[in-house]
């Protein structure tokens, strides 16, 4: 009898950014992958990724859904004082916006043993960071329910040619690449 491998629900910003996360965590682990990106205010937008990921979860053979999409809620809990709009890519905004996203992720992590996200495969993203927020919303979920809840899975996706693997498999898939991070300010910048 084979022991059932460990669950985790992998928060996914986009196919490409996917890619690598899914290889090396598949082997080992039952993935889910979890499209909850309201950060993405353009409509069409939104749905040119989620059907990237949809399509790149039929190749690999993985779960999937679909986390909610409210982009007013989400602009009024990372935009928390006047001109955070205008900050540059890394700053307060985005730690906001990680911090929203991977705490949705782990309220919709219970039934799993771990939560991680896609967000670290991004060379314009301080994986560190986005670490340490992960483990953070991981210890506060814990404290607040007083039971077991899904560890956060710490993650560097771009590392050991993450990147360019994930490029490579893109192309050959024909899988939607973006060309902004996904806020209204990041298109801009």
């Amino acid at each position: 009898m084979m022991a059932k491998k460990e669950s985790v629900l992998l928060h996914s910003c986009c196919a490409p950014c996917s890619i690598n996360a899914i290889s090396c965590l598949q082997a080992d682990m039952d993935v889910t992958l979890y499209f909850f990106n309201p950060n993405i205010t353009d409509r069409g937008e939104y749905e040119k990724r989620r059907d990237g990921v949809v399509k790149l979860a039929e190749i690999m053979k993985v779960a999937w859904w679909e986390g909610d999409y409210d982009s007013e809620r989400f602009c009024g809990a990372v935009l928390t004082k006047a001109g955070m709009e205008t900050l540059g890519e890394g700053g307060e905004r985005c730690r906001n916006c990680y911090r929203y996203r991977l705490s949705e992720t782990g309220r919709a992590a219970a039934a799993f043993d771990f939560f991680a996200t896609t967000l670290t495969h991004s060379p314009h993203k301080d994986a560190a960071v986005i670490n340490q927020i992960g483990r953070e919303i991981a210890g506060l979920r814990s404290n607040e329910t007083k039971k077991k809840l899904p560890q956060y899975l710490d993650s560097d996706w771009k590392k050991n040619d993450g990147i360019k693997r994930a490029l490579a498999f893109a192309k050959e898939y024909n899988l939607y690449r973006q060309k902004y991070c996904g806020c209204e300010w990041s298109k801009s910048k």
